[in-house]
């Protein structure tokens, strides 16, 4: 009930304030070539934290980022891509991790 449906994106918003980091995608493979950027956006605004990966692969991790936040600031995922898949990757979930 707490996700805000936005135009272009679902955003989150954060409970209380903290860091974010270690940004983890799974999802399962697309076809085609190219790579996609999976980026953390706060408050619709994107972030140096995230994570690139082929479109034919399966998981990736953080690039080391970090992104603070405070207690209502709403973050959300924007996904670029470097190609035009044959097949784009599907069922994709992304973690987060706050810390104090």
């Amino acid at each position: 009930d707490l996700v805000v449906e936005g135009t272009l994106e679902y955003k989150i918003p954060m409970p209380r304030a903290g860091r974010l980091r270690g940004i983890r995608v799974k999802c399962l493979a697309g076809t085609g070539g190219g790579n996609n950027t999976f980026n953390c956006r706060k408050n619709g605004v994107s972030q140096t934290m995230s994570s690139v990966f082929a479109n034919t692969g399966t998981a990736g991790t953080s690039n080391g980022g970090t992104v603070d936040v405070v207690a209502g600031d709403l973050i959300s995922i924007g996904i670029t891509k470097a190609a035009v898949p044959a097949t784009p990757q599907t069922n994709v979930v992304v973690t987060l991790e706050l810390t104090s």
